[in-house]
């Protein structure tokens, strides 16, 4: 009744009193401010990487270090592992140093090895391309719905999708081995 009265008369002013206006304006903040850490705690964490022992491991060199030197050239970690715990889902992470800033390139896990292979383990299309931030690393990740594989030949081959050296695009492969 009270309102319907107030609004029959004419417009309501709005408060004319600087103490309540900055009272409401504190009570505000604090609600917001007491909110953000709630927030903060209850966001989703991103899945930590399996441990060592339970996942397929490699390490991507490109094809002209015969060497396998991590000390001066540009390379890669990859590893494999099972997504769900069921194992009906497998999830792929590389990781690539020293490339050229601002690159891209595309990774496949693919079966067989880097001589010999096979075809690629999964759909294309599940595989995004990766860009190399302003330090030279460049890291992808790619959940495919297959099965975790408990046996097999594996390798992870990585292409530049540009030239990024004098030499032509840059490359990188290397063997996945099973965990242990």
């Amino acid at each position: 009744m009270r309102c319907e009265r107030r609004c029959a008369t004419g417009p309501v002013r709005p408060a004319t009193n600087p103490r309540r206006a900055i009272a409401a304006l504190t009570v505000l903040a604090t609600a917001v401010a007491c909110s953000l850490p709630r927030r903060v705690a209850n966001a989703v964490k991103p899945q930590p990487d399996p441990p060592q022992t339970i996942r397929w491991n490699g390490v991507l060199f490109p094809p002209t270090d015969s060497l396998g030197d991590t000390a001066g050239g540009s390379y890669g970690t990859a590893w494999m592992a099972s997504a769900s715990p069921d194992k009906l889902t497998s999830r792929v992470r590389v990781f690539l140093v020293r490339v050229p800033p601002a690159a891209v390139f595309t990774f496949h896990v693919h079966l067989g090895s880097c001589a010999h292979d096979e075809g690629m383990f999964g759909s294309p299309a599940s595989y995004h391309p990766m860009t190399a931030d302003s330090t030279g690393t460049a890291a992808g990740y790619v959940v495919l719905p297959l099965g975790y594989p408990n046996r097999g030949h594996y390798a992870v081959i990585v292409e530049a999708t540009d030239t990024t050296t004098a030499g032509g695009p840059l490359t990188f492969c290397g063997p996945l081995i099973a965990p242990r």
